[in-house]
C-alpha cells in the first residue's frame, strides 16, 4: 500500500490520516490555512482516519452508512483502537469524506477543551470580527455575500462559527474548510457565482436537476472570494454579534448583554457536528435525541458531553462583545455603513 500519512493539529486538538497522496495532498490543500500540518506528536492514543476500505487494518468494525444520493460512503469505526475507515470510491467523495472527518475529531476534541458552536456567519472587518446571527433565511448568507463585495470585509465562516476564548480572555471566532451552501435560488443576485462556474465540490453535479428552491450550490472558501475580490481569514478576534431580521424599514440598535446572550443562544449549535437539517434542543434535549442529531453516533458515544455543558458560555460571551439588532432590508451600501460605524463606535 502506498500510503501517505499526515498528523494534523488546531490548537490542543490532534488526528492523523493516512491515505493515497492525492487524498492527503486535498487535506494538505483545502486545510494548510486552518491547521498545523505535519504536528509533532506520538500516534499513541490519537484518532487515526484511514481513507479506503482496501487500507483497513483487520480489526473488528462497526459499520455506519454515510453519503447522499449518488454518493455512497460507509464509515468503519473502532472507537477502542480509535479508528475510522472511509469505504467510499477513489475521487473526490473519498477526500471531501476524509476531510469532513478531520474537522469532526477535531472539534469534539475542542469541545471538550471549552470551544463553543454557533449557527452564525461571521465577516471582518479592520480585524474585527462580526457574528452575524438570525432565525432561517434572516439573511445571514445574503448579507455575508454582500458585504464581501466591499474590499474592507473579510470571510471567515458561513453558518459555521466556533468560539474560543484564548489565555488572555480574548474571544477568537474560527472558520473551517468547509464548504459554504448557498441555494441556487439566490444566483440571480450574485452573478459572481454562476452556475456554470467550476465549483470543486462533486455534490454541484448531483444536485442540477433538483428542485431550485431548495437545491445548494456548495463552494470552499478559496473558490468564493477571489469571485468577490475579497479575502478570507481562518481566525479572527471576536468583537460583536449582530441579530439579523428583515425589515423594510431599517433600524440599527443595541442589544443589552442578555439580549446578545438570548440571541446566541437560539444560533446554538450544541454540539461540534450534525447531519444536516437536524438541531439539537437545549432544554428537552436528551441523550438519545443528541445522539440522533449527530453526523457520526459512535462519536458522540466516545466523546459524550461535557460535565460542564450550559448556557452560561454563551452569557459569557455575551458579556465580552458589543450586541446589536439589525432591522435590513438587504440593501448592501447602507449596511456597510452601519457595520463600518458599528466598529469604530462600539
Amino acid at each position: 500500500m502506498n500510503l501517505h500519512k499526515l498528523k494534523i493539529r488546531r490548537m490542543e486538538a490532534m488526528v492523523r490520516v493516512s491515505g493515497e497522496p492525492d487524498v492527503i495532498a486535498w487535506v494538505r490543500n483545502r486545510g494548510s490555512r486552518y491547521f498545523e500540518l505535519d504536528a509533532q506528536f506520538g500516534d499513541h492514543g490519537i484518532w487515526h482516519i484511514i481513507a479506503g476500505k482496501e487500507n483497513a487494518p483487520p480489526l473488528p468494525w462497526h459499520y455506519l452508512e454515510r453519503g447522499i444520493p449518488g454518493a455512497p460512503c460507509v464509515f468503519l469505526f473502532n472507537v477502542t483502537h480509535k479508528t475510522i475507515v472511509i469505504d467510499a470510491t477513489p475521487g473526490p467523495w473519498r477526500k471531501l469524506w476524509t476531510l469532513r472527518l478531520v474537522r469532526d475529531l477535531l472539534r469534539w476534541q475542542m469541545f471538550h477543551q471549552g470551544a463553543v458552536f454557533i449557527h452564525a456567519s461571521v465577516v471582518c472587518h479592520n480585524s474585527a470580527g462580526i457574528a452575524l446571527v438570525g432565525t432561517k433565511r434572516s439573511g445571514k448568507s445574503t448579507i455575508l455575500l454582500k458585504l464581501l463585495r466591499n474590499t474592507d470585509f473579510g470571510f471567515v465562516a458561513e453558518d459555521d462559527l466556533t468560539v474560543v476564548r484564548k489565555p488572555d480572555g480574548t474571544l477568537s471566532a474560527l472558520g473551517w474548510p468547509s464548504c459554504l451552501r448557498i441555494r441556487r435560488c439566490m444566483l440571480n443576485h450574485f452573478p459572481e457565482l454562476s452556475e456554470d462556474s467550476d465549483f470543486a465540490h462533486p455534490a454541484n453535479n448531483l444536485e442540477k436537476a433538483g428542485d431550485a428552491e431548495i437545491a445548494l450550490l456548495r463552494l470552499f472558501p478559496e473558490e468564493l472570494t477571489p469571485r468577490f475580490k475579497s479575502f478570507s481569514l481562518p481566525e479572527i478576534t471576536l468583537n460583536a454579534v449582530v441579530s439579523l431580521r428583515w425589515d423594510k424599514k431599517e433600524n440599527l440598535s443595541r442589544l443589552s448583554s442578555n439580549g446578545t446572550a438570548k440571541a446566541l443562544i437560539e444560533a446554538w449549535d450544541i454540539l461540534p457536528e450534525r447531519r444536516p437539517g437536524a438541531r439539537p434542543q437545549f432544554a428537552s434535549g436528551s441523550n438519545h435525541e443528541w445522539r440522533d442529531c449527530c453526523f457520526n453516533p459512535p462519536l458522540y458515544d466516545f466523546f459524550g458531553t461535557p460535565k460542564d455543558l450550559s448556557t452560561k458560555s454563551l452569557y459569557e460571551i455575551a458579556s465580552t462583545v458589543s450586541g446589536y439588532v439589525f432591522d435590513h432590508d438587504g440593501n448592501p451600501e447602507r449596511l456597510r455603513q452601519h457595520l463600518g460605524h458599528l466598529m469604530q463606535h462600539p
